[in-house]
């Protein structure tokens, strides 16, 4: 089970997700969260050129930045 693999990596003292990973599970603290932008602009294997192009088209579906407190329902 997911939790019985989280609790040997913990044991082994391994980052979580070493093991876990393996078997398809990751656990919560694994990697940072990270937005959709950040992401795209540590892809590697996307040129310069690209990641705009991307980035652009990403932003324009979204819409304009909303503020968190005003989250529609």
């Amino acid at each position: 089970s997911p939790s019985r693999v989280f609790a040997i990596e913990r044991e082994l003292t391994v980052p979580p997700g070493h093991l876990s990973r393996l078997l398809g599970y990751l656990p919560i603290n694994a990697l940072p969260a990270v937005d959709v932008t950040t992401a795209l602009q540590s892809d590697t294997s996307l040129t310069d050129q690209q990641r705009r192009a991307v980035i652009a088209v990403y932003e324009t579906l979204r819409g304009p930045a909303q503020d968190p407190k005003r989250r529609r329902r």
